[in-house]
């Protein structure tokens, strides 16, 4: 399963509009038509997924990123400047 989508506007030039990942849920639900136990399935196995994932990528190559450059890298990204989604 690809957990990744990539949306996008027609025209010239490319603009990257969402990027969704493991951070992301699935839209579908917050549908009224469906009900809070299906959501949490969903939810749960979107989880089991990014962990399955996570636990792979360890086997592989060993070493997560250390929580102190995780956050150094999300300190970098909030302070840089962003452009223009209008």
């Amino acid at each position: 399963m690809d957990l990744r989508q990539v949306r996008y506007s027609e025209g010239r030039s490319f603009k990257v509009m969402k990027l969704n990942g493991d951070t992301s849920e699935a839209t579908h639900i917050y549908d009224p038509k469906g009900n809070l136990w299906e959501a949490y399935k969903v939810m749960f196995a979107q989880w089991d997924i990014a962990f399955e994932i996570g636990a792979q990528n360890r086997l592989r190559s060993g070493n997560p990123t250390p929580l102190r450059a995780l956050a150094s890298l999300i300190l970098e990204f909030k302070r840089s400047p962003r452009l223009n989604t209008r």
